[in-house]
């Protein structure tokens, strides 16, 4: 028991060390480097990936079987490498230098809070793959509320960078497609279902994004379009596996108002 307790101390602390760690990291550099290009923002984004990957390796003590090293893993370091896209571009795009210290910080106090929840939920789901615990249901929780966070700050930030279009959403439908594979992958979907519901939310998620592109907008407003199509065919999802609804009958109908309001869009 004291063994265990000691476990769970010693991962506490690495958590909290590594969220510290990266949330000063983004601190510093917006301090003492200022600006950056879109191609620095985007490498120091993917080096925010690595070292966190590497972090959350380390938290667990490198204790991990395939499923972690390929699912649990990869999901907590891509939030945080949405984060730090979203933080190098959303600061100076907003406020410019330091001239906002109390919203500065107030940011920085959620970068802190998100990534200790992201390092805690892969923990729990590394656990959880060897041995049963009773906290798996709140790590899906966060596994979901991170995954709609996780597509925000990934569409705003490749909207703020004001790509050309086609290229712009390519690299959206693949980033719908990645996280929501890795959430979906915790709901317990049987293959084929878990398969279709994939297809189908990357689908649903990818029509509305085109729409609203292509009419324009404010980048806040854009990026909120496919987190609110997650979550109403996720929700779907997960209702139809508890109840046994049928599937396709209820997201045929919201794709039809994903059309319809894709069309009205263009029309305006």
């Amino acid at each position: 028991m004291d063994e265990r307790k000691k476990i769970e101390s010693s991962k506490r602390g690495k958590m909290l060390f590594l969220s510290f760690s990266l949330t000063f990291a983004v601190f510093a550099m917006k301090l003492f480097m200022g600006e950056f290009s879109l191609l620095q923002m985007y490498v120091l984004s993917v080096v925010a990936f690595l070292i966190t990957y590497a972090g959350l390796m380390w938290i667990v003590d490198f204790d991990l079987n395939k499923k972690s090293l390929l699912l649990y893993v990869p999901q907590g370091a891509l939030f945080v490498c949405a984060e730090v896209l979203f933080w190098i571009i959303f600061f100076p795009l907003k406020f410019g230098r330091l001239s906002e210290v109390t919203l500065m910080f107030g940011i920085l106090l959620c970068f802190f809070i998100a990534t200790y929840a992201a390092c805690l939920m892969v923990n729990i789901f590394a656990v959880s793959s060897v041995k049963q615990i009773p906290l798996v249901q709140v790590a899906k929780t966060t596994s979901n509320i991170l995954s709609l966070f996780t597509i925000y700050l990934f569409a705003f930030s490749l909207y703020a960078s004001e790509f050309f279009i086609g290229f712009l959403i390519i690299v959206l439908v693949a980033v719908f497609f990645i996280v929501v594979a890795q959430h979906y992958a915790h709901l317990g979907l049987a293959n084929r279902t878990y398969a279709r519901s994939v297809m189908i939310a990357v689908w649903c998620m990818s029509v509305s994004t085109i729409g609203v592109s292509f009419a324009g907008g404010k980048h806040e407003f854009l990026a909120f379009v496919p987190v609110v199509i997650m979550y109403v065919v996720g929700d779907i999802v997960e209702r139809n596996e508890k109840q046994k609804h049928p599937l396709f009958s209820i997201l045929l109908n919201i794709l039809i108002g994903i059309l319809v309001a894709s069309a009205n869009i263009f029309q305006w």
